[in-house]
């Protein structure tokens, strides 16, 4: 069955739909109409030329620049014996990293991409353990190096210096009524002045994204009913001939060309006076019907608020936003905000009086110099610059809308990377007020179920399964109203609904498939960042939230520091527990007396009441090489794990890690784990490098859609602190030179260290992307090892120190329903008609190879035919060489090879080059037994290092 308004599939008994909140208890018998298709898009006009820029009159006195302070350090946490927790209090535990920027992390790229702690429970000593920070969430990847995040705010502003009164007017466009002489010629104003607010900042400086879409404004045909007026600045190095460095500029754009207006000198871009300033000026200077404000920078919605710029301190916050507008005497019909994060509630509340229409994205946003994918100017102006328009704000809002995930969508198939995660939403403020009402009923529906009982620890399990925006504390409210649409608490499922549905009221939006979490408008709830609650909490006060809103977040909060330890952190609004004397929090258990045999594997035993305040899993990878026990190896950390069917956990090593040819398998951390609802899942790894001798981590991205990943662009890192800079997302250039590495411990020293891999040879990012794969691990001449850290909502790590794993292939067990367990085989038809090489120094890379019949007929396909004599695979090699190689065939009646089919090869040989003729060749041959099926072939050289693999079938 499925819901009758969004066409959802519905569970037996639900009452209220998950997707929309309509109420489905009496429309079982009903069959749900199918979705209906976004209406097509119209298609853009090359972009054009600037045009040269005419002078400047003399510059302005510039505002002065406010700070922001720094936050405040997370704490470690203490050890404590053995002993359960109680239900009760939350606290931002490791929690995975993720993405948080602006525009563009990484900057733009000109190509796009192609395709460790001593084992406990043994006789090794334990090395400390690394220290992972939860806190910091991975921010901005750019897609496949090919494009940028628009957006997202680096710092933090503290300070709210202005309140909005409740408006007492009406929202829509002034109509001014004045006698005139009916003989007295009046000029016609346009229909629109777009005024574009544009903070350069490192978008700008490091990914020329305000060049690009300039140059769409320029490209742009409007009619003469259209002013476009533009105000730049905050920016130490523009990329175009037309702004001036570390100058506050404005502009008018016409036909084609862009005139300087005015040089203000060197002004801050983030203070209110600037924005109202530069409202009153195109106001009075370039009147209309109607006006359109468009913010251009980074963004962070609250309390990070909009803009950075690189030459002052401080942000706008949504109050002085709106206190700028409601100071400069105007009345917008669209505000457009070209920054990640800006699509809030809180955002939307604090521009209802001034604004019939928002655009925004609740998400990053995307910007490149090279590929369409942010908001393309283009086709907006163009769109509202017809002669004949006769549109309203929500007509361009929603084309707005539809036209950036259009472009998103064409990048993708265009550079075959789907790793961009966003959305965007046109918001009618008119049901604004409404919607605020729905979620303070929500919001006092929880507030009994969150605070008795388990219900805190509830509340921090559904509130993170509600996915992460960056590193904020912003949750989707559909989402979140959604965990608690079936709860069986028939005041808060009806305020749940009602809540869905007043976000459907107002919010047009529309997201990628990657983005199950997003639809269409967040609000700021402190779970992560408990620490900045004080500043978010001024706007609630501003904005004039319900007492009862806000004493929620207060008691929720302050239970968040009171387990934190950081108490010190809160404001006069801080209520100490009610539980305070029951809640253990911070502490470090040994539950490695709960791992038990289960015949033929370990497993940790945990109970339900266990699973109820389990709030993350940690899995720590090591090996060790039985030869030399002086280093345990690091392989690195990851968050996807599998239970069986009593949902215990499994001690399992990975069947597949992240592998670079000549170079080998690499340590790696996992900044960000997400699984959605519906089982689908996307990743960040961190795979440790020396970048121009610098240490780094290579982000990888990958997903349930694309789970072998690709690299993404890097942070620079101490690697082995595991510290990062979230907000600092590089992207490579063609003369970096990368060097992977391992992390170890040495059982010496007793100290952690790295050591290059590949003899110490560097590579390019291109050389790089070649180089990587996914690749099956082969545990025959190491020992594994598995260590697992759980995280309780209290901010309690349960570990399972280091002990031996089992490869995952190698444990015959029945998993839980929701298994994630990888079974790390091999697609034999993907490699049909191709032939892998490990070493790109060997006689076997780059040269020619065919697979041969027992004629010596080229099998070019890979293919062959039933009832087949021989099979060979052969390299002509460029010159003679005296090395043995050794091969092997293995088989399978299917393309599917585990573990088990590689355990077991059907024939072994060893071969060596000769000369036929003018040629070298090398012969790896199959002559007996060959069965219909798929046959895989592995070449090692004389130390048993892989030098190639390939695969042919035989039909049946």
């Amino acid at each position: 069955m499925h819901c009758p308004n969004c066409g959802k599939e519905l569970v037996n008994n639900q009452k209220f739909c998950g997707g929309c909140g309509t109420d489905v208890s009496a429309l079982w018998q009903q069959a749900a109409p199918a979705p209906v298709a976004p209406a097509p898009v119209e298609a853009a006009p090359a972009p054009a030329a600037p045009a040269p820029v005419e002078a400047a009159p003399a510059p302005v006195a510039p505002v002065a620049p406010a700070s922001a302070p720094a936050p405040a350090p997370a704490p470690a946490p203490v050890s404590a014996p053995i002993s359960a927790a109680p239900a009760s209090a939350p606290a931002p535990a490791p929690a995975a990293p993720a993405p948080a920027q602006t525009e563009s992390a990484f900057g733009p790229i000109g190509t796009p991409m192609p395709e460790a702690p001593a084992p406990a429970a043994q006789t090794t000593a334990e090395p400390p353990k690394k220290k992972k920070s939860k806190v910091g969430l991975i921010i901005g990847l750019s897609a496949a190096g090919v494009v940028l995040l628009v957006g997202i705010i680096v710092g933090i502003v503290f300070a709210v210096r202005s309140a909005i009164p409740e408006p007492t007017h009406t929202k829509k466009t002034k109509v001014v009524e004045t006698e005139t002489d009916p003989t007295e010629s009046v000029a016609e104003l346009p229909a629109r002045t777009v005024m574009i607010y544009a903070i350069g900042t490192d978008l700008e400086s490091k990914g020329s994204n305000l060049s690009a879409d300039v140059k769409e404004m320029l490209a742009a045909t409007p009619s003469k009913n259209v002013n476009i007026v533009l105000q730049t600045g905050g920016c130490k190095d523009f990329q175009n001939s037309y702004m001036q460095d570390g100058q506050c500029q404005r502009f008018a754009i016409q036909n084609g060309n862009i005139k300087e207006l005015a040089n203000l000198g060197d002004v801050s871009m983030v203070e209110q006076q600037s924005l109202q300033d530069f409202v009153k000026f195109a106001k009075e200077n370039y009147p209309a019907e109607h006006y359109i404000l468009v913010l251009w920078d980074h963004g962070g919605g609250v309390p990070l608020g909009f803009g950075s710029d690189e030459l002052h301190d401080g942000k706008l916050t949504e109050i002085e936003i709106a206190d700028a507008i409601k100071n400069a005497d105007i009345q917008f019909e669209t505000v457009i905000f070209n920054a990640c994060l800006m699509g809030s509630l809180e955002v939307a509340k604090a521009l209802d009086p001034y604004t019939e229409y928002i655009v925004a994205a609740e998400s990053p946003t995307w910007g490149s110099a090279y590929y369409d994918v942010g908001i393309n100017y283009t086709n907006f102006l163009n769109f509202i610059g017809k002669d004949d328009f006769n549109g309203s704000a929500k007509d361009y809002s929603e084309f707005i809308v539809r036209d950036y995930m259009k472009n998103i969508e064409a990048t993708q198939n265009a550079t075959g990377y789907y790793g961009i995660d966003t959305c965007m939403s046109a918001i009618d403020t008119s049901n604004i007020n409404n919607l605020l009402e729905a979620y303070e009923k929500f919001i006092a529906a929880l507030d009994k179920r969150v605070f008795d009982g388990n219900g805190f620890a509830e509340y921090v399990q559904l509130r993170e399964a509600c996915g992460s925006f960056e590193s904020t504390d912003s949750v989707d409210l559909t989402t979140l109203a959604s965990k608690y649409i079936n709860c069986g608490d028939k005041d808060i499922e009806q305020a749940a609904s009602k809540l869905v549905n007043e976000v459907g009221n107002c919010v047009f939006t529309e997201s990628n498939n990657s983005y199950t979490y997003a639809h269409g408008m967040t609000t700021y709830a402190p779970y992560l960042y408990p620490e900045y609650y004080n500043e978010a909490r001024i706007t609630f006060k501003t904005l004039g939230y319900h007492d009862s809103t806000i004493l929620f977040y207060d008691k929720f909060v302050s239970k968040e520091l009171y387990i934190l330890n950081k108490t010190s952190a809160a404001g006069d609004w801080y209520i100490k527990p009610a539980d305070a004397n029951d809640i253990k929090s911070g502490n470090v258990y040994d539950i490695s007396n709960n791992v038990v045999s289960m015949g033929g594997y370990e497993a940790i035993k945990l109970t339900e009441d266990d699973w109820k305040i389990i709030r993350d899993v940690k899995v720590t990878l090591a090996y060790v090489f039985p030869d030399d026990k002086s280093k345990i190896y690091y392989l690195g950390s990851d968050y996807q794990y599998d239970v069986d069917e009593n949902n215990y956990i499994i001690l399992e090593n990975p069947t597949k890690w992240v592998f670079f040819t000549d170079f080998g398998f690499v340590t790696c951390e996992c900044l960000k784990y997400e699984k959605a609802d519906d089982g689908s899942w996307k990743k960040y790894l961190a795979a440790e490098a020396l970048i121009n001798d610098k240490t780094a981590y290579v982000v990888i991205a990958s997903s349930s859609d694309n789970p072998n990943g690709e690299i993404i662009g890097y942070y620079w890192a101490d690697i082995l602190e595991d510290k990062f800079d979230a907000n600092q997302g590089m992207q490579f250039t063609d003369t970096d030179k990368i060097v992977f590495v391992r992390e170890y411990y040495d059982t010496a020293t007793k100290a952690m260290n790295y050591e290059k891999l590949g003899k110490g040879k560097s590579v390019t990012y291109s050389e790089a992307v070649s180089l990587y794969r996914y690749s099956n691990v082969d545990y025959s001449d190491v020992k594994g090892y598995v260590g697992f850290d759980i995280y309780d909502v209290y901010n309690n790590d349960y570990r399972v120190q280091l002990r031996e794993g089992k490869p995952a292939s190698e444990i015959d067990v029945k998993r839980g329903k929701d298994s994630q367990y990888d079974k790390g085989t091999t697609d034999a038809s993907t490699m049909i008609g191709s032939v892998v090489t490990y070493d790109s120094t060997s006689i076997f890379s780059g040269v020619e190879c065919d697979w041969v019949s027992s004629n010596n007929k080229i099998k070019s396909d890979s293919v062959y035919y039933k009832d087949t004599k021989n099979i060979s695979l052969e390299f002509y090699v460029k010159d003679a060489c005296d090395d043995e190689f050794t091969f092997g065939y293995y088989y399978s009646e299917d393309n599917m090879f585990s573990q088990k089919e590689f355990s077991s090869a059907v024939k072994t040989g060893k071969s060596k080059v000769r000369k036929e003729g003018d040629k070298y060749v090398i012969s790896f041959e199959l002559d007996k037994d060959i069965k219909p099926g798929y046959y895989i072939i592995k070449v090692v050289d004389k130390d048993g290092k892989t030098m190639a693999i390939s695969a042919c079938q035989v039909l049946s």
